[in-house]
């Protein structure tokens, strides 16, 4: 039974529900309902469940393929990792940039070669003071003086020098740290992480086998959301009228004997008849649970 709650007003549509058929068995699944002795819709409409999420997890970096975490049927969290490469290259990678930052870091933090520059310059000045004295005496000659200022200017480029030095070795450091950022990047993409909540269908790569840029390592599929689709009578609803409206889905699931109901929200009514006369397709995104054993109710 799908029900859309709106406010105080409550319009029911029954409806048989299933727990497995994909779009391509849909037509097969509605022709074999119309014969079936189990529970089947007073009305002329059919519904199957169909998963929101089903991804092939690839790898992202070819390599040999380290370890796999998961087995098929096991249930896993969103980023959790389900397997990884060989990433000993890209960790000695992370060594090295993580070094030379911390070089260029040291660089950049070390006073010494200014203050050197500074010593230089105040002695050159000192130096050019004495002989601008001694040559206004005559004691000294134009080409010593000559000699004194050269010196000065020199040690004037060599102060704006270690500054420029120093100033280029804090550029370093975010030059490294883009390095070492790299070097994380690349040992993250040689970890398969879960896109979502969800159970592993499938494990397509053993360890020590050779993986691809895109090779599939392992299926999995979401299952805390599901999305049943289905049609309704034009002549009892609209698109609009349906669209976003929260429902509830009872559906009576082998081995349990009651109705179990699932709440959730049409996301999408197409806006045209393409379906069996005056119908339109209509989607809705319901949630799913587990049982006590950890099973999941829907399928």
């Amino acid at each position: 039974m799908l029900k859309l709650l709106q406010g105080l007003h409550a319009i029911a549509l029954i409806f048989f529900v299933t727990t497995g058929p994909s779009s391509a068995q849909e037509s097969e699944f509605q022709k074999r309902l119309a014969n079936s002795a189990g529970e089947t819709s007073t009305s002329e409409d059919y519904w199957v469940t169909q998963l929101i999420n089903d991804v092939d997890v690839p790898a992202q970096e070819r390599g040999q393929v380290d370890t796999v975490l998961v087995r098929e049927g096991q249930l896993v969290k969103k980023d959790e990792i389900v397997a990884t490469l060989d990433n000993r290259l890209s960790q000695r990678g992370l060594e090295e940039a993580t070094f030379k930052a911390q070089i260029a870091e040291t660089k950049a933090n070390d006073p010494s070669s200014i203050e050197e520059a500074i010593a230089r310059l105040e002695f050159a000045k000192a130096e050019l003071a004495i002989h601008e004295k001694l040559y206004q005496t005559e004691n000294t000659t134009a080409t010593e003086l000559r000699s004194k200022r050269a010196q000065k200017a020199i040690a004037d480029a060599g102060l704006s020098k270690a500054r420029m030095e120093q100033q280029l070795s804090k550029v370093e450091i975010d030059v490294e740290g883009v390095r070492v950022k790299a070097a994380n990047d690349a040992i993250e993409r040689r970890i398969i992480r879960a896109p979502f909540d969800g159970l592993v269908m499938s494990v397509d790569k053993e360890p020590k086998e050779w993986a691809n840029e895109g090779d599939k390592i392992v299926k999995i599929v979401r299952m805390d959301r599901l999305r049943i689709k289905g049609d309704l009578s034009i002549e009892q609803h609209s698109p609009n009228s349906v669209n976003g409206q929260r429902v509830e889905v009872s559906v009576k699931i082998p081995g349990i004997n009651s109705k179990q109901t699932f709440p959730g929200v049409i996301v999408f009514a197409k806006p045209d008849l393409a379906l069996r006369g005056n119908r339109f397709e209509v989607w809705a995104e319901i949630e799913n649970r587990v049982d006590e054993n950890q099973n999941w109710l829907l399928y």
